[in-house]
């Protein structure tokens, strides 16, 4: 046989090889796509896997909604601001009509509850991220659930409650949990401290000192102050990381 056709009949061997390995990844890619990914066990004393899944969607968007109210004064939602790019920087100090000051500055509960409004506008990105628990339910597991309510609460940390009934079965394996509860790390709590020392003194018609603040108090956050040329004073604080936390940033506008 001359080289002309050995090197034909290789060619020929090569296609087909080429065809062959591609009808197999065609016809049995997802079986084997299955059998590459490692089942997940479920036992009836532990639905960790799950909790852990949920507990991080909506941590996702915990975390987002506290980052937002500390850049609004507190607020998801300000009642009234002033429009800095894409946040409303709250009059956490604010006047009336006839000049008598008006504290704005939200309470802890009230901020607790800007949070649970920010992740309930944002439950759609909770439910993309949990995926209808859809790696569970590709490895045979049938998982039947309600409507989720979270609660948020604001001490040293970030106290979540999640209320959200979920029921997990696959042949005689039945179980099930109505509500869990985790914490997120945050400096929020020191920033709100510090915020309201100055509220306070603004609100009476006191020009904040800070020098004598960082000198007298203990050191929960650094303290930036610029006045604008109608008389309004912008307060930026970062409070200082504490075990576990980030910087946390609150900010705010005090009518002069």
């Amino acid at each position: 046989m001359n080289k002309r056709g050995q090197v034909t009949i290789f060619i020929i061997v090569g296609i087909v090889i080429v065809i062959s390995v591609f009808l197999i990844f065609y016809f049995l890619g997802d079986t084997l796509k299955r059998q590459s990914t490692p089942e997940v066990v479920l036992e009836e004393s532990s639905l960790e896997p799950i909790t852990n899944l949920i507990e991080e969607c909506v941590s996702n968007e915990i975390v987002k909604g506290v980052e937002l109210v500390g850049l609004q004064g507190g607020y998801n939602n300000p009642p009234v601001y002033f429009q800095i790019g894409d946040y409303k920087l709250s009059y956490d100090c604010d006047k009336d009509e006839s000049g008598i000051y008006i504290n704005r500055l939200p309470t802890l509960n009230r901020i607790s509850s800007e949070i649970e409004e920010y992740t309930s506008d944002n439950m759609n990105l909770i439910e993309e991220c949990i995926d209808n628990f859809k790696t569970y339910k590709d490895q045979g597991y049938k998982i039947n659930d309600g409507d989720m309510n979270i609660n948020v609460e604001i001490s040293d940390s970030i106290l979540v409650d999640v209320n959200y009934p979920v029921e997990v079965n696959r042949g005689d394996f039945t179980s099930s949990f109505n509500n869990f509860e985790f914490s997120i790390p945050s400096g929020l709590i020191n920033a709100y401290k510090v915020a309201t020392d100055i509220v306070n003194d603004e609100c009476t018609g006191t020009i904040f000192n800070i020098d004598d603040y960082i000198i007298s108090n203990p050191p929960l956050s650094f303290i930036e102050r610029q006045l604008s040329s109608d008389g309004k004073l912008f307060y930026y604080l970062t409070t200082i990381p504490q075990s576990g936390e980030d910087a946390y940033r609150f900010h705010f506008i005090v009518e002069r």
